[in-house]
């Protein structure tokens, strides 16, 4: 069973191999895909297509309420 990843701050996430990447202010931050339930995102976040839908298959993607 995976955890939960929050998103607090703008930058871009990303598919990099079969990990997620989220960059901001040129760093990456990479997140094993296998270790992931959900993610919150509370700021603006870029995404692209074929992150969503490597998502679809590997984790669910929540924006809060």
């Amino acid at each position: 069973m995976g955890s939960t990843r929050y998103i607090m701050s703008m930058g871009e996430l990303s598919r990099k191999d079969n990990s997620l990447c989220f960059r901001k202010d040129g760093k990456n931050v990479y997140l094993p895909v296998e270790n992931t339930k959900e993610i919150y995102c509370f700021n603006e976040v870029s995404i692209n297509t074929k992150l969503l839908d490597f998502l679809a298959q590997n984790v669910t993607v929540q924006n809060p309420s």
